[in-house]
């Protein structure tokens, strides 16, 4: 996490990245450790193709979801959402599923046309 940081903060990617560097930093606190991990990487991804395209918008975007997933990962209500295990559906015959979507019929029973 520090090298990539450390290397936004020396103004490699140009100046307004410095400004980045402490948000990143405070997001990727904010994530568990495999989150961090995959947001690092996506990071490095990030910064290489504004290197090779200089365009960086895809940098600003990426940091804008890594402070909104940061803020989520810190709500009770969504922690408690993630903690949820889905219960696997009643297993449907596959000609009664082409038969629904033949019908035009949606999940609640009503015409989808």
């Amino acid at each position: 996490m520090a090298s990539v940081t450390n290397a936004l903060r020396s103004g490699v990617f140009g100046e307004d990245y410095v400004k980045l560097a402490d948000k990143v930093a405070l997001a990727l606190s904010g994530l568990p450790g495999p989150g961090r991990r995959d947001a690092m990487r996506r990071l490095a991804e990030v910064l290489a193709d504004k290197q090779a395209s200089g365009d960086g918008s895809a940098v600003h975007h990426f940091v804008e979801s890594l402070e909104m997933t940061a803020r989520m990962t810190r709500s009770r209500d969504y922690r408690i959402a993630m903690a949820r295990v889905e219960a696997a559906g009643d297993p449907r015959d596959i000609n009664d599923v082409i038969a629904m979507l033949e019908a035009g019929a949606d999940e609640s029973g009503t015409n989808a046309a």
